[in-house]
């Protein structure tokens, strides 16, 4: 289980620590890994765009949103058409 902590500005945060945090949180609502690097003096490299410390955390709390949101809304399970599109693509 991974550690749980409150997403805020918080400055003890590491960058570590919030890069393991992002990433979790990052493939479990996109279902792929991000590419993220400390550059140094609050700059991160995401996804091979710059961006502030601030951006990963509102970013943070956008994908908890998602995630939260996606255990209250299931996606409902394909129907009999979608299934018949999908078996004729893979042909």
């Amino acid at each position: 289980m991974h550690a749980v902590f409150m997403i805020s500005d918080d400055l003890t945060l590491t960058p570590d620590d919030l890069i393991n945090e992002y990433r979790r949180l990052y493939t479990q609502a996109c279902g792929s890994d991000p590419v993220i690097y400390y550059m140094g003096f609050g700059w991160y490299t995401l996804n091979n765009e710059v961006v502030h410390r601030r951006l990963i955390i509102e970013d943070m709390l956008r994908l908890n949103e998602m995630i939260r949101n996606r255990k209250r809304f299931p996606r409902p399970k394909p129907g009999l058409v979608q299934k018949l599109i999908d078996k004729l693509r893979g042909m």
